[in-house]
């Protein structure tokens, strides 16, 4: 009974790390506040993208900054 509690905890925990939901990468540029949506992706990729646009912003605006958020 112990080693099954474990397991479903364990198993709990996986799907919840890699569970893929929606995500907004909200920059500060040029003055203004664009916010980009990452849709069906898991933390790790939205934030690979966000960091993407990021730079991109950069290119234009060097103080250019890029959060992500939980839609």
């Amino acid at each position: 009974m112990k080693k099954a509690l474990i397991v479903i905890a364990v198993l709990g925990t996986m799907a919840l790390v890699g569970c893929k939901k929606d995500w907004i990468c909200e920059c500060d540029a040029m003055g203004s506040t664009i916010q980009a949506e990452i849709l069906n992706s898991t933390k790790k990729t939205a934030t690979a993208g966000c960091k993407d646009i990021e730079s991109k912003y950069q290119q234009m605006d060097p103080n250019a900054t890029c959060t992500l958020k939980s839609k």
